[in-house]
């Protein structure tokens, strides 16, 4: 991951890789078959623990006691911590495997589909929803592509910040501003109050 932040994938080497671990290539092919097999390794051990501590980031939160605003201001400082939380080392390892974003477009996707899922639980959350225009036949499909369009919408956001809008670049500012244009377009008032959580350590495995 060093040499691939350094010089980008092409410096992804094998004989690299061992002057830099100080192991000697015997060694590496008695581990890996590999450059790619290399990468594979890295790309599933970052996805798998990224998610995992996503997945416990989400659990921790009690969702079922919340209306919309809560909800969705969880959800935004997550979404947040998700997509400025070091997705660099998923990009780069998806360059350097010609892989086209695969390891990180899936973690966004399961990062996506899960707020998706706990925005719109039953109760108040749902029901401001559906209120807002996401009822009627297939109501549950109308509501969560709802959600999931602003979402979307709101990513777009983050990954723009620091060039377009960068008086928001600070994280609770960041969650404050999108979880109002989330609450409001969902059909809620907006929520003011201090942003949920500390910052989700998600990529920072090798400390």
């Amino acid at each position: 991951m060093e040499l691939a932040r350094e010089g980008g994938a092409g410096a992804v080497t094998v004989q690299r890789v061992v002057r830099r671990s100080g192991s000697s290539v015997g060694s590496f092919y008695a581990r890996f078959r590999g450059k790619d097999d290399l990468l594979a390794y890295l790309a599933h051990r970052i996805w798998t623990e990224a998610t995992r501590r996503w997945d416990g980031a989400k659990a921790s939160v009690a969702w079922g006691e919340l209306e919309l605003e809560g909800r969705v201001r969880h959800a935004v400082a997550l979404l947040v911590d998700a997509e400025r939380g070091g997705g660099a080392e998923l990009r780069l390892l998806d360059e350097a495997r010609q892989r086209r974003g695969a390891a990180w477009e899936a973690f966004r996707g399961h990062v996506l589909e899960e707020l998706v899922r706990v925005i719109g639980g039953a109760g108040g959350a749902g029901e401001a929803v559906e209120q807002a225009g996401g009822g009627g036949v297939g109501g549950e499909a109308a509501r969560e592509d709802r959600i999931r369009l602003v979402l979307v919408a709101a990513r777009g956001v983050i990954d723009r910040v620091d060039t377009d809008l960068p008086r928001y670049a600070e994280r609770d500012a960041l969650v404050g501003a999108l979880s109002e244009l989330v609450v409001r377009y969902l059909g809620g008032p907006a929520d003011e109050g201090p942003s949920p959580a500390g910052d989700v350590e998600l990529f920072d495995i090798w400390g």
